[in-house]
């Protein structure tokens, strides 16, 4: 029994001593929102074991379903789009939005869904669709004359070294 205590309290003491060294503890950061985890018993600098949680490679967030504000935007996006594509006619309508709600499936801000929207331009392969953020959009805003230089081009012709 004496001989087990004895070897108990030189493990303990190694483990302290290996929790110890390096420059600096690092400490342990736990996030602010709850994730399913299992439950492990580590050892740290005390004299007795602490437990805390740590994620597991099997452990997953929960993720919410999309939320009603971000399923309004997406939806009048889409509308938008159905409205003024230029193949409109050609695009099936249902199949496009179950793809662009399943890219935002779990959405719960407006701003979450910018990737789905962006998805569903690509998919309607006219190419003359663009979707700009809100910060985006007041960034193009700002931009002055000197920022966007009006587009200068050549004739061909003169260009080649012919003039007609």
């Amino acid at each position: 029994m004496n001989k087990t205590l004895s070897l108990a309290l030189r493990l303990m003491w190694v483990n302290i001593w290996l929790a110890g060294c390096g420059s600096a503890a690092t400490p342990i950061q736990i996030p602010s929102t709850p994730i399913p985890t299992a439950t492990k018993q580590i050892s740290t600098p005390t004299s007795f074991p602490t437990v805390i949680s740590i994620p597991t490679a099997t452990s997953t967030p929960q993720l919410l379903p999309i939320s009603a504000e971000a399923s309004a935007y997406l939806e009048e996006a889409l509308d938008i789009m159905q409205n003024n594509s230029l193949y409109r006619e050609s695009i099936d309508w249902d199949a496009l939005r179950q793809a662009t709600f399943d890219v935002a499936k779990y959405a719960q801000t407006p701003a979450d869904t910018y990737g789905a929207i962006r998805f569903a331009l690509v998919r309607l392969g006219d190419h003359h669709s663009s979707f700009k953020t809100p910060y985006e959009f007041e960034q193009r805003v700002q931009e002055t004359e000197s920022d966007s230089p009006a587009p200068r081009g050549k004739c061909p012709a003169r260009a080649a070294g012919r003039d007609r």
